[in-house]
């Protein structure tokens, strides 16, 4: 599971996680409406994939995450 916690963010509107794989192609995208989001890595593939966090359309963090199994 990858947990993003938005605590220190408070101030961030309409905040969105986008997750991709490294083709570009989009796996994921949810609104979040807590603080705290877990994504399940159960039934994705091995592979390397970028999480976004967007607030407002502004992306104001990206992290490279490797799933290996």
């Amino acid at each position: 599971m990858i947990e993003i916690l938005l605590s220190d963010f408070d101030y961030l509107e309409n905040v969105t996680v986008i997750i991709m794989d490294v083709t570009g192609k989009e796996v994921l995208q949810t609104n979040l409406t807590r603080n705290t989001y877990l994504w399940e890595t159960g039934q994705i593939q091995n592979g390397v994939y970028l999480i976004s966090v967007r607030s407002n359309d502004v992306i104001f963090a990206t992290q490279k995450v490797i799933i290996s199994r």
